[in-house]
């Protein structure tokens, strides 16, 4: 067997993401159907948005995995990441005054 070089494990990673998004997708789809008249009973409702919590957390995990491939620490992503978030929420708010950032 032959080991996996930091590049396939990258790549594998982002696939993995992609196939995550679709996971993430499914639960808005259904989630959002119940919003637009779609009857699902508490029990379902609670299924999808607990099915939500775990593909959100698998998807924690695979940045985590990511970053640690090429040296990033997981604190340091979530401070960056912060920070990227404050800078374009401050941009968004100076081009749309009065609107919600979400």
């Amino acid at each position: 067997m032959t080991m996996m070089t930091d590049d396939d494990k990258a790549i594998l990673l982002y696939l993995l993401f992609i196939r995550q998004m679709g996971g993430i997708a499914d639960c808005l789809r259904h989630l959002q159907s119940q919003r637009q008249g779609v009857i699902y009973s508490k029990e379902e409702q609670a299924g999808w948005i607990a099915h939500m919590k775990t593909e959100l957390a698998d998807t924690v995990q695979l940045v985590q995995r990511t970053g640690l491939i090429f040296g990033l620490h997981f604190d340091e992503l979530v401070v960056l990441g912060s920070a990227r978030d404050a800078e374009k929420r401050k941009e968004y708010l100076e081009r749309h005054p009065g609107a919600e950032w979400i």
